[in-house]
């Protein structure tokens, strides 16, 4: 398959982000793993074996042990336990760990789903256990960052994509149409979409610099769309129901997969 724009961003934290861990701990473990950053405090040795913990929230929420005798991942919510995945190789312990899993029942991604919608005006999917469920190493879950942006925010949106650190996240800008259905009339919209698609451990902190920038408008209309990358032939269509205090029944909002 060729690469895609999210592979590029996951090859892009995971070369530039491992720059920032101990040269001891990086040819080991990865910078980040599924929804945590590595805390390279916790690294220890004992005898041959390795462990290292991966954070969100400043909170615990794996633990890796790595030894010649393969992998064990342990995952944990609030300091509690939940479970356990064991591999040859942190790869397939990873893989395992989350083949298995069922995120609409997880704490953590529940945890995130808040803190994502929390940033103001994003809408974030769930993710769904499915039989085309596609995982990632280390990131796991590859995530789409979509921001429609106004016409009074275009000013903004170009001194944004000029931002070094904004340049290293391949963001990429692409039109957008949002077709709004009152009830006499359709209107539609066209504007930029702002596009990033990020590991789902750097998504809120990606969010966040969104948000400094000006660009995550207030009007239901331009709210951000945060979900799991996925493969898409030809145009996607995200609708959304009106609720009974809006003048307008429902919009959609169409646009290309960057995948």
């Amino acid at each position: 398959m060729a690469i895609n724009t999210c592979q590029k961003e996951e090859s892009y934290f995971k070369n530039t982000q491992s720059l920032k861990t101990k040269s001891m701990i990086q040819t080991k473990f990865p910078s980040y793993l599924s929804y945590g950053q590595i805390n390279n405090k916790s690294y220890k040795k004992e005898g041959e074996t390795e462990y290292v913990d991966y954070s969100f929230k400043n909170q615990t929420i794996l633990r890796v042990e790595l030894s010649s005798s393969g992998a064990m991942l342990e995952e944990f919510y609030n300091g509690i336990s939940q479970r356990m995945s064991f591999g040859k190789d942190l790869q397939r312990a990873v893989f395992q760990h989350y083949l298995a899993s069922d995120q609409l029942k997880s704490h953590l991604h529940l945890d995130w789903i808040n803190e994502v919608v929390g940033i103001g005006n994003i809408y974030a999917e769930m993710i769904q256990k499915t039989d085309q469920t596609v995982l990632y190493f280390p990131a796991v879950y590859l995530i789409e960052i979509r921001i429609p942006i106004s016409n009074d925010k275009l000013s903004l949106l170009e001194k944004f994509l000029g931002n070094p650190e904004v340049i290293k996240l391949n963001a990429t800008t692409q039109e957008a149409t949002i077709i709004t259905r009152y009830e006499d009339r359709n209107e539609n919209l066209t504007v930029p979409l702002l596009t990033i698609c990020t590991p789902i451990a750097f998504t809120v902190q990606t969010l966040k610099l969104i948000k400094a920038s000006g660009l995550i408008s207030t009007e239901k209309r331009l709210r951000g769309i945060v979900g799991q990358a996925r493969a898409s032939n030809g145009t996607v269509m995200r609708n959304f129901i009106g609720f009974p205090t809006d003048n307008w029944k429902s919009y959609s909002i169409l646009y290309q997969s960057t995948i």
